[in-house]
């Protein structure tokens, strides 16, 4: 994971058998163990691109998110890219598979931390195009537990696969994202299974958008 990213060099002050807050944090937000090699030697400074080539290949990326990533320190490109940046896989350009092909939710995330680091979720990958919910088979679903980024992840993996996100459970909802498993006992959940509504794991919903379609429990 990560091999393709091209980090500025940095000396090396990790200690063996120590791990990064950063790592430990970012396992625990996946709910996976990653490699704590991949957090070795972060490009860690005011312009956490620097040196970068970005080719934004999505229509609705080019103009703001540009200018921020350039700000950063990005060379923005049209040619022969270190990353290509696309929403969606039906974007990326014919013979652009030589370099990292990654999402804007990556650059947003880098944006925030104003840390480079490897990809570690679902979203910081291109998705497809076509919605996978149609009217027939409805997909409205609330979220209970978690923080704001977690919340607002799993959000953006409901409406990206083409359903209703609602802050609040009623009885239209089809479904419950339960984001810790230490929150079986939330109020959401208790009204849940009184009404009949399916309660699912996070890890669902990633396998969801992995699969790019509505999967059994």
């Amino acid at each position: 994971m990560g091999d393709d990213l091209k980090f500025a060099p940095k000396h090396d002050h990790h200690v063996p058998g120590t791990v990064s807050e950063l790592f430990i944090e970012d396992c625990l937000q996946t709910g996976h163990l990653l490699d704590p090699k991949d957090y070795k030697n972060l490009h860690h400074t005011a312009s956490p691109f620097h040196g970068l080539r970005l080719l934004f290949a999505s229509p609705n990326l080019i103009g703001r998110l540009q200018k921020v990533c350039r700000d950063n320190g990005a060379m923005i490109v049209d040619t022969d890219p270190d990353i290509c940046v696309a929403t969606f896989q039906e974007d990326i350009p014919v013979g652009i598979n030589q370099c990292t092909v990654l999402s804007p939710f990556w650059i947003e995330m880098v944006l925030r931390r104003q840390k480079v680091v490897p990809p570690f979720h679902v979203l910081h990958f291109p998705c497809r195009l076509a919605p996978i919910i149609s009217e027939d088979e409805p997909f409205i679903a609330t979220v209970t537990g978690g923080d704001r980024e977690s919340r607002a992840t799993a959000e953006t993996m409901i409406r990206l696969l083409g359903g209703t996100f609602t802050p609040f459970l009623t009885t239209a909802n089809t479904h419950v994202i339960v984001l810790e498993d230490r929150n079986q006992k939330s109020e959401k959940i208790m009204r849940a299974r009184e009404w009949g509504i399916p309660c699912r794991s996070i890890a669902w919903l990633e396998r969801c958008f992995e699969q790019w379609k509505l999967l059994d429990e």
